[in-house]
């Protein structure tokens, strides 16, 4: 049982408002900086938390036929202030482009890429295509240690083969989001993996990808100080395969799931303080 005030405004606000998927994006944006062994950016955090900041509430708009069977929860939060978060996350977004620009006009042009494709997504009728979903999530998401690459004027093979990394994780963490949500996208007509293969045969699926991105990480980081987190990071994927089930809440996925880059940062940064 996961021990968390559902009622909680700011509970909701961190799951249904985006907020703490946001932080998940800001996390990337470290890792990334200490990739390239440069502090992190303010300007840098704002625009990668609002990029994602935007993506996901607008997405809970259009995802609300199968949210009212998956997650009535969210639903009522959108339904009650989603609006006010949507108006939020538009100001904050070109805020960061204004601010992002005198730095790398890239990575000001970088930031739309995710905002576009979430858009085509989720206003057309990709979302009831297989594994269009998951791979939507992983380009944009992908995006942005190229975003951060671009704002520090940095592109070496680190940097894309970091956004392959980030972009995979994210297609585990999309696919095995789908658990959940498998009576709604049932109803809706939306065929993810889960709704095709069933739970058994989607972690066997995200369990192959975590062993390649294990794979890769031995092959091309095991030299960096970046290398013992990450791999820490797919352990703790790994975990959280195999605990996932249909019948986990909400709040399971919001804050274990989405927040495995978040906890990452959090291991990063302490261990570069006692080392």
């Amino acid at each position: 049982m996961i021990l968390i005030n559902e009622n909680s405004f700011i509970v909701n606000a961190m799951v249904h408002g985006n907020i703490f998927i946001s932080f998940s994006a800001m996390s990337i944006a470290y890792l990334t900086s200490s990739l390239l062994n440069k502090n992190l950016s303010f300007q840098l955090a704002l625009a990668c938390f609002s990029i994602m900041f935007l993506v996901y509430t607008s997405n809970r708009f259009s995802d609300l036929k199968e949210d009212e069977i998956n997650s009535p929860n969210r639903v009522y939060f959108v339904r009650k202030i989603g609006f006010l978060f949507l108006i939020i996350s538009i100001l904050l977004f070109f805020l960061s482009v204004f601010l992002i620009w005198p730095y790398s006009k890239v990575a000001s042009i970088l930031m739309f890429f995710p905002l576009i494709i979430g858009l085509l997504y989720n206003f057309s009728g990709l979302k009831k295509v297989i594994l269009i979903k998951n791979l939507t999530v992983g380009l944009g998401w992908g995006v942005l240690p190229l975003v951060a690459g671009a704002f520090y004027q940095t592109y070496d093979n680190s940097i894309f083969i970091f956004s392959l990394f980030v972009g995979f994780v994210w297609i585990v963490n999309s696919t095995i989001f789908d658990l959940k949500d498998i009576p709604g996208d049932s109803e809706q007509g939306i065929i993810t993996i889960p709704v095709k293969f069933g739970e058994k045969w989607t972690k066997i699926f995200c369990h192959f990808i975590n062993f390649i991105l294990f794979f890769m990480i031995f092959v091309f980081g095991y030299q960096h100080f970046l290398f013992f987190t990450l791999i820490t990071m797919l352990i703790y994927v790994c975990i959280y395969i195999h605990f996932a089930k249909t019948r986990n809440n909400t709040y399971y996925y919001g804050i274990f799931v989405d927040g495995e880059f978040v906890f990452a940062a959090i291991f990063h940064y302490f261990l570069r303080a006692i080392t």
